[in-house]
This record gives C-alpha cells, structure tokens and sequence, in this order.
C-alpha cells in the first residue's frame, strides 16, 4: 500500500497530543503505516512552523516532539515567493466561492496537493473546502481506514 499523502498539522498534532484528540484513531493509523514505511507523508515547510507554535504550549515534551516532527518531515514543499503566491489566490478564489475562513496558512496545503497531485488528507473543515473547491482530491482524516 504505497501512499503518499498531503497531511496539515490539524493531524500531526494528534501524533503528539493523544488520545484525548478527536478521531486520534485513525492518526494513529497512519502514523503506524508512516512508520512502516507503508505510507508517505508531504507537508508544505511552513507546517513546522505551526506544529513550533503549538508545541511551545507543552512545558515538559514541546522542544522534544518539534525536533522530532523536524527530522521525521524531510519532504517538505519549496517556500518560493511564486509557491506562496499560488496559494493566496487559492485562498482569495476560495473567499469569493463563499469560504470566509479561508487562509492562506490553509491554501498552503491544498497548494502542495495541487502541486503533486497528491490527495489532502486532513481533519481541518474549512482546508477540505478549499480542496475540494480546488477540485483537489480531499480525503477527511475520520473516514480514514
């Protein structure tokens, strides 16, 4: 089952923050099948920042849990002014189509989806709109088996 997904932190943290994380379930499971090496994870570079953001919230294990996201994420998507620009009009187009969360932290992902051709597998509502107004293919993270 050679996958490759598209995962925002909205799932990474699950990886870190436990049980107690809505549909940690199926997180687990992909992280079981990442550390297998049965599936591949991409992220935009930009996701370290926000997994840094949270995790300076965690006294005991934050620092710990970054430098391991840091190493376990080589592929990381370019941080190019033209990558970035590609995602703000994602997230303006998205904006106008009615999606008023829509950010440009969110299009980042979606972008990277869009780039690679690479499904988004997230649990972040408002991303999976993106996507899917994108025409990206979403996969949501609670109907993941």
């Amino acid at each position: 089952m050679d996958s490759t997904f598209v995962v925002d932190a909205s799932i990474l943290l699950k990886w870190y923050l436990g049980r107690e994380e809505p549909h940690w379930r199926q997180a687990n499971l992909l992280l079981d099948r990442f550390k297998k090496g049965e599936v591949s994870v991409l992220i935009p570079e930009y996701a370290l920042y926000e997994l840094a953001n949270r995790f300076a919230q965690e006294q005991t294990k934050g620092v710990e849990w970054f430098l391991l996201a840091a190493t376990q994420f080589s592929d990381r998507a370019p941080s190019q002014p033209e990558f970035i620009a590609q995602a703000m009009k994602m997230a303006m187009v998205a904006r106008q189509n009615g999606i008023r969360k829509a950010t440009v932290y969110d299009a980042l992902y979606v972008q990277l989806a869009k780039m690679t051709e690479f499904p988004l597998l997230t649990a972040d509502r408002v991303q999976g709109q993106i996507g899917e107004s994108a025409n990206i293919k979403v996969k949501w993270l609670w109907g993941y088996e």
